[in-house]
């Protein structure tokens, strides 16, 4: 078997695309992840880490779902439909660069440990394979590929496993849908986003009721709301103009709310995370307690439903200011960080605060483990096993049944 390293990046994910068969790439990885090195970083009290993170900013699909039948973004607006330089959901020019001078300053701070890195990139999505190129070329890691890791990332659409029957999808959506209401400033926020939007041949944000269908799906205003936050938060960090030229950073921020309300309803639901995201949980753990060969710390690059299913599954929550809480924004990563007595574990989230530039200040807060009394961003790794175990669902994972 030729290793990976020495196929062409082309090659390679065309041959992840062409269905290599899942168990294939699992074997590979494991082969070949103890290759990859970097030189070595400035002295820290880390010994391993593990970034959970989003791909860049990028331009996004102009379907909006919120009332039945209508299903376009220009059904929301009175004002023309915004326009990308890319095609959709692909990464935009200057968040290319914003995740390349992530990964300098990252490189310059002396917050990694010492030891190689392994990069693996959701290669399904164009996005995260541009992602994961621009993070390593800001690395240092320049002569390195990324590693394709679908069973991490989507264990399901890679064949591993079935999904949650769909009767009990719905089940569990009512469910998260009933225990996280609105914010109580989430009418307001509709109607401030309206006004921006005017009025379009779909009816007003606050008037389409949210609901769970039969189909599996959340929609409703809240849904349309949701993504067109999105759509000002991608134009505003890639330096483009945002809403129209109507919108502060302040007022975008505002309604990220939207967004991030949405997707706690839709995107943190245990019974589906659980079987989606559970060889991504247990990989955190196996490589903090063990490692990988020479690496010592481990980059996941995906989206915004992996660090949501890391924060379900690790019990965590964040506050990346001036963004809402528990916001996913582009090129933001949840970091677990084992130190030097080999026991403490510390959690946190590292995020660019975007200034319409493309080098916007990278900042850090922590991440807080909220089934400990005592609440704070530090556990041991023992109880954090210990936490997370019981939430796992190893349907999906590849050494059951003899996969591997």
């Amino acid at each position: 078997m030729r290793s990976v390293l020495s196929l062409s990046q082309g090659t390679l994910n065309r041959a992840v695309k062409n269905m290599v068969s899942c168990a294939f790439v699992v074997a590979t990885v494991l082969v070949v992840g103890s290759v990859l090195k970097a030189r070595a970083a400035l002295s820290s009290p880390i010994t391993r880490s593990v970034f959970v993170m989003r791909h860049c900013l990028r331009s996004t699909p102009m379907q909006i779902y919120g009332a039945p039948g209508f299903n376009d973004f220009q059904n929301y607006t009175s004002r023309p439909e915004p326009t990308w330089p890319v095609p959709a959901y692909q990464c935009l020019p200057q968040g290319i660069e914003v995740i390349r001078n992530f990964g300098k300053k990252l490189n310059a701070s002396g917050t990694l440990p010492k030891g190689g890195v392994a990069v693996y990139a959701d290669v399904s999505a164009k996005r995260d394979n541009d992602t994961a190129e621009a993070l390593m070329d800001g690395l240092g890691l320049r002569d390195q590929t990324f590693l394709p890791a679908p069973y991490v990332f989507d264990p399901i659409a890679c064949g591993l496993c079935t999904g949650v029957p769909l009767t009990e999808q719905v089940a569990a959506l009512k469910k998260s849908f009933a225990n996280k209401p609105p914010p109580a400033t989430h009418t307001k926020r509709l109607a401030q986003l309206q006004a921006i939007l005017g009025k379009g041949a779909a009816p007003a944000l606050s008037d389409i009721p949210d609901a769970v269908h039969r189909n599996g799906y959340f929609t409703g205003g809240g849904s349309a709301a949701s993504e067109i936050a999105e759509v000002f938060l991608m134009q505003q960090g890639s330096g483009m103009e945002f809403g129209w030229g109507l919108l502060s950073e302040a007022d975008v921020d505002n309604f990220l709310e939207a967004h991030i309300w949405y997707r706690a309803v839709n995107d943190r639901v245990l019974p589906l995370v659980a079987r989606k995201s559970s060889n991504m949980a247990a990989k955190v753990l196996s490589f903090l307690q063990r490692g990988q060969g020479d690496s010592s710390t481990l980059f996941l690059v995906g989206h915004d439903s992996d660090i949501d299913a890391m924060g379900e599954l690790f019990g965590l929550t964040w506050h990346t200011d001036p963004f809402p809480a528990n916001a996913t924004t582009p090129g933001s990563a949840l970091r677990f960080d084992l130190h030097d007595d080999g026991k403490t574990v510390s959690t946190s989230v590292l995020y660019q605060a975007f200034d319409g530039s493309p080098s916007p200040p990278s900042r850090r807060v922590p991440a807080t483990l909220n089934w400990q009394k005592s609440g704070g961003d530090e556990t041991t790794l023992q109880q954090l096993k210990d936490y997370v175990g019981p939430r796992l669902d190893h349907t999906c994972d590849p050494h059951r049944d003899g996969v591997l």
